[in-house]
């Protein structure tokens, strides 16, 4: 095998996740911290359909400080481009009562598809494309959790710095 080869990043790369040197104590800065993943729900509780407080205080904070971190830094504009099309989604799920879960996935992995096209062309970090496959499959479970998903981007991109 050729030691110079590298495995494509589409290919389902492992996952790199939040390790602090015990040295520094600082997080490197091509790591989506382990506070900007979601895992079970956006929502402390269903029922009341109440979104996380995380979602729009230190989860974003977090999320906001990596994504416009290290030499690739994100910026709210590039962010938005990404955002506006989850944001149209969520606008027609509103309207249409009747919009498939199944669509909503369709429309997830577009806009996966184009966090790699994205992070290839350096437009967008790396960290970004790993917090888009971390939550793929919570954010396209059901409705809500997609504009939980939403709603956790809004706060995101609220704190981005401006050009």
């Amino acid at each position: 095998m050729n030691p110079n080869y590298q495995q494509p990043r589409s290919g389902g790369h492992q996952k790199q996740h939040r390790r602090d040197d015990p040295k520094t104590g600082s997080t490197p800065q091509n790591v989506l911290p382990v506070e900007c993943v979601i895992k079970e729900s956006f929502y402390k509780d269903k029922e009341s359909k109440c979104l996380k407080e995380d979602i729009f205080l230190n989860a974003a904070k977090e999320a906001s400080n990596t994504f416009a971190g290290g030499k690739k830094g994100m910026t709210q504009s590039s962010l938005r481009a990404m955002f506006n099309m989850l944001k149209a989604l969520d606008n027609r799920i509103k309207v249409e009562k009747n919009f498939p879960v199944d669509k909503i996935r369709e429309e997830y992995l577009k806009f996966h598809r184009w966090c790699i096209y994205q992070e290839k062309r350096d437009v967008i970090p790396s960290t970004f494309l790993d917090f888009a496959e971390e939550h793929l499959h919570v954010a396209t479970r059901d409705k809500d959790e997609f504009h939980g998903f939403v709603e956790y981007l809004t706060s995101i991109m609220a704190r981005m710095k401006t050009k």
